[in-house]
């Protein structure tokens, strides 16, 4: 929401109410990212391919994640690129940032911790090189005024397609 009310909308991903989708888990398109609202590394986050698993998928991280926060339910962006964003920012200005590519043995893919089995990292490059560079980071953190260390897990769409902040 916050990104369509600031012109960002293009990078936004759909988010869906959880208590909504459990009452009628036929109203949206499959797959879905079932995720807590916080956390790192892939740790909580599950694949719903269909609705017959979205029960269950969320009851679990509410029993296993509760430390993590609440359960969201948002549209999944299929591709085996993903690319997170470091980047330092003072008082709304971006200092220094750098990119690091993670690359998947599939396109939707749940990796157990930071480093797993089916994931290669391509190493740390410039923020050009990812779907969302520089000048995309240097309005966010502008937009935001945001201070502090961060870091943005972000998704190539398809050819044409920006990409999704997931």
């Amino acid at each position: 929401r916050w990104l369509q009310r600031h012109g960002m909308g293009a990078f936004a991903i759909r988010e869906f109410n959880v208590t909504r989708l459990l009452r009628d888990p036929q109203r949206v398109a499959y797959p879905l990212v079932i995720k807590p609202t916080t956390g790192i590394g892939g740790h909580g986050i599950t694949i719903v391919r269909q609705p017959a698993e979205l029960t269950e998928a969320v009851k679990r991280i509410r029993e296993h994640s509760a430390s993590l926060g609440a359960v969201l339910a948002q549209e999944a962006v299929e591709g085996t690129s993903e690319w997170g964003i470091y980047f330092a920012a003072f008082a709304g200005r971006l200092v220094a940032s750098v990119c690091k590519e993670f690359v998947f043995a599939a396109g939707l893919f749940v990796r157990d911790g930071v480093v797993g089995p089916g994931l290669k990292t391509a190493g740390a490059q410039p923020c050009g090189r990812s779907p969302f560079n520089e000048t995309h980071l240097r309005e966010l953190v502008g937009r935001t005024r945001y201070h502090g260390f961060g870091c943005l897990g972000i998704k190539a769409r398809g050819p044409g397609q920006p990409p999704a902040l997931i």
